[in-house]
């Protein structure tokens, strides 16, 4: 979030914005686009005056994507990065083939008050538009008076000659459509005098606390010398100089700024949005990622932590703290047997962060000097890399040197050799080859049950639905249905995962869906500890418990059915997949898969092989229907289907 605080005149001075960027494009000569919004503020709400100058009208027709075409979206909300916001996309008519103004709105309020509105008039300029644009405060339920803070954002887009779609945009974020974070901090001011903001600040923030910036203004300042500053001093000077029609000046910060960050530029004292450093820490703390001096070791004593010192600069001064856990995850400080251990790493930055990091390390029961010996591994180079199979079998031994070099190179300083190791040391004899008890698998069930015990586990924040009449019947059981999302529904935002689902239609169960982080996959012992909590909170039929999902969730449908056969009376997946190999196990469970024959994200194979493997291992009940012309999106058709929820229902526990 950036911290700095724009303050907003009311009535007609205006705050005038010189500074917006491309948040998407490069820059170009204003003569060919530039946006030049002026803001002040009434009772009546936040009203925007806005001069584009543009060289070509190009605007898209109807309501449909307005933004692939000359228009501006602005953003009001409560306060930065809360859910209470609205958004309104117009294109101002200035494109002969469509006149008129055109207003789209999208309402993000959790909270409403009254219908979404907003009030614009536009006139054609020779080249380019005027918008005068008011967004009422009612329908935020903000009262507007001195000093109170709202949150603003503004993109203006431009289709230009040859097609190509820039944006302008204040927050250097971009859209805030999806993310209330990237607006600006904008306060109301009684009395305030007509400012300008002179610069646009780009930042590259890779290797914080030193932050490259680049400054760029309109012409009117080249040449003139300017100071960036804050509360606690000089961070840069410089001169500001002629570039491509603007004015650009690179500076470095060597140092984090707060909240009063701006560019002294003749007698005006400029604010600059750059990122909060309490935030850029923030990120740098969750992307930081911690190593050991070796992973797989053979001494009597622990490997240490170590962080780079890209990550050591960024967080300032920091303790690490590690208990070490062995095999049976009992606390230890010394690792006499050999095979698995678990160090739990504990970093405190002096501004009060910290995280925890889980960390396999795997002692070797021997020197890996006994691992020198030639044809340490055996295999052959594909086909499809130009080496004939004859020749691949002809020089095994020279194929077997080289993966044992590269193996060996990297068996201390990679983090999955020690989960490897780990894993398939805990294998026994004579069991099967399936995912399920792979290394990875089993890595993820030991730190699950780890975490768990330490009281450190994560846990899933959820949606619900509940059935019609579970608020006046306390004494009935009902019947639940989990759903898992996809991968595009995942990260933060909680409304997301009703975007797609069971949601219309499944009335008489209670639904559930969990959300995963961004980037992970389903871990099935995380959705069944989920399981264990709503059974506890919610007046749940044990006995009819659902599980589907789509997509990423198909795939956590079926691996999460695989780990615990037993535990759910019916599932769903859908364009998912599964271990065909271990799928005997699901025999009993009764299944109803989905797919597009047209996927081209997840081959259909995948659930006819699921599906294919279940019926010769004598499965009761296992359903696979195929859309013909449909490709990855086959749930839409799938939870529109009553007939799913019907079949769902008629299904309990250890009845088939």
């Amino acid at each position: 979030m950036i911290p700095t605080l724009i303050d907003i005149p009311r009535y007609h001075a205006g705050t005038i914005i010189l500074s917006l960027l491309p948040t998407s494009g490069d820059w170009c000569p204003p003569e060919n686009f530039n946006p030049l919004p002026v803001l002040f503020w009434t009772e009546a709400g936040l009203n925007i005056q806005l001069t584009v100058s543009d060289d070509v009208a190009s605007e898209q027709p109807g309501t449909e994507n307005l933004w692939q075409g000359d228009s501006v979206e602005v953003f009001l909300g409560t306060k930065v990065g809360a859910a209470q916001y609205v958004q309104f996309l117009i294109a101002p008519g200035a494109d002969p083939k469509t006149p008129g103004v055109r207003i789209v709105h999208a309402d993000h309020r959790t909270q409403k008050y009254g219908p979404t509105q907003c009030l614009a008039t536009s006139e054609k300029r020779a080249k380019g538009y005027y918008l005068q644009i008011e967004i009422p405060w009612k329908q935020l339920g903000i009262v507007p008076i001195d000093g109170r803070e709202v949150a603003f954002q503004i993109v203006v887009n431009d289709r230009d000659k040859a097609g190509t779609l820039r944006q302008f945009g204040w927050h250097p974020g971009g859209s805030a459509y999806n993310d209330p974070k990237k607006m600006v901090r904008l306060r109301l001011r009684q009395n305030s005098k007509s400012s300008s903001i002179l610069l646009a600040a780009e930042a590259d923030y890779s290797r914080f606390p030193r932050t490259r910036v680049t400054l760029t203004g309109m012409l009117g300042v080249a040449g003139s010398p300017f100071v960036v500053h804050d509360k606690a001093g000089t961070l840069a000077t410089g001169r500001m100089a002629k570039k491509n029609g603007r004015v650009v000046a690179d500076v470095t910060l060597s140092r984090a700024w707060d909240s009063s960050i701006s560019c002294k530029i003749g007698s005006q004292d400029s604010p600059l949005l750059l990122e909060n450093p309490a935030d850029l820490r923030a990120k740098a703390l969750a992307e930081a990622k911690l190593a050991f001096s070796r992973f797989v070791f053979t001494e009597e004593s622990f490997p240490t932590p170590e962080l780079s010192p890209r990550v050591e600069a960024a967080l300032g001064p920091f303790s690490l703290t590690t208990v070490f856990y062995d095999a049976a995850q009992k606390i230890t400080t010394q690792p006499k047997a050999s095979g698995r251990y678990g160090a739990v790493t504990t970093l405190k930055t002096k501004s009060g962060l910290t995280r925890q990091f889980f960390t396999t390390l795997y002692k070797s029961p021997g020197s890996h000097d006994a691992w020198e010996k030639p044809n340490f591994f055996s295999g052959r180079i594909p086909e499809e890399l130009g080496v004939a199979p004859e020749v691949s079998k002809l020089r095994q031994a020279e194929i077997a040197e080289f993966l044992r070099e590269r193996f060996l190179a990297h068996l201390s300083d990679d983090p999955k050799s020690a989960v490897l190791l780990a894993g398939l040391a805990e294998c026994k004899p004579g069991e099967p080859a399936v995912t399920r008890l792979s290394a990875d698998a089993r890595e993820g069930r030991w730190w699950w049950a780890l975490q768990q015990k330490l009281g450190v586990a994560p846990r899933f924040r959820y949606a619900t639905q509940l059935p019609t009449g579970y608020e006046s019947d306390k004494t009935k059981r009902w019947p639940l249905l989990l759903f898992l999302h996809g991968s595009g529904e995942a990260g933060d935002n909680l409304d997301s995962v009703k975007v797609h689902g069971p949601w219309k239609l499944a009335q008489e169960l209670l639904i559930v869906a969990p959300q995963n982080p961004v980037d992970d996959w389903w871990r099935p012992e995380q959705v069944l500890a989920l399981v264990d909590e709503l059974e506890k909170k919610y007046h749940l039929d044990t006995a009819r418990l659902y599980l589907t999902g789509l997509s990423l969730g198909g795939y956590g449908t079926w691996a999460t059915a695989l780990l615990a056969p037993k535990r759910f009376a019916a599932i769903a997946p859908i364009c998912g997949a599964g271990d065909p190999a271990d799928a005997a196990r699901l025999a009993g469970t009764p299944t109803w898969a989905f797919h597009g024959i047209k996927d081209g994200s997840v081959p259909v194979r995948h659930s006819q092989e699921m599906i294919s493997a279940m019926q010769k291992a004598s499965a009761k009940e296992a359903r696979l229907t195929l859309y013909p012309d449909a490709g990855h999106d086959c749930w839409s058709a799938t939870y529109s289907n009553p007939a799913l929820y019907a079949w769902l229902l008629s299904h309990r526990q250890g009845i088939l």
